[in-house]
């Protein structure tokens, strides 16, 4: 019966440091990061390796910051107030206006692998092995939903 204990011991402490050495071991993604300003042209184009873990895998936000350590912009570069996002590069800034009808603005946009990645926060969105993540500061507008027109009565 003693025994039984033992063995039973000793197979939940193998498991358990199993368990957290594969939680904590290293991933890493080399990812080739660019990023276009509003004329179209590249302003930074650089592949870095970013570093994680399984369970708090390397991200497109962490991959982006690298770069721009990297590239090492007159301007530097922002992250928004929610650590979020990237907020500007090189002096070209995310705005946010409205007028009396239209909201107005412009922001750098995500894609990976030419998909769109609006759908996730850089911060979380995972980036892998060979991951091409382009930046472009895009510009747009909408009517305002806050106001009403007159013809809308």
């Amino acid at each position: 019966m003693k025994t039984k204990r033992i063995i039973s011991m000793l197979l939940v402490v193998v498991f358990t440091c199993l368990c957290f050495a594969s939680c904590g071991s290293k991933v890493k993604a080399n990812v080739h990061v660019m990023f276009i300003d509003g004329d179209g042209n590249t302003i930074g184009d650089t592949t870095v390796t970013v570093t994680g873990t399984k369970s708090n895998p390397p991200t497109v936000l962490r991959a982006a910051e690298q770069a721009l350590i990297y590239l090492d912009y007159e301007k530097g570069y922002e992250i928004t107030a929610d650590g979020n996002s990237i907020k500007a590069v090189n002096g070209i800034v995310e705005v946010d206006e409205t007028d009396e009808t239209n909201g107005y603005y412009s922001y750098w946009r995500v894609y990976i692998n030419d998909e769109d990645s609006s759908f996730g926060r850089q911060s979380i969105t995972p980036v892998y092995n060979e991951d091409e993540v382009v930046y472009k500061y895009v510009s747009d507008s909408q009517p305002r939903r806050d106001v009403t027109t007159e013809t809308e009565g």
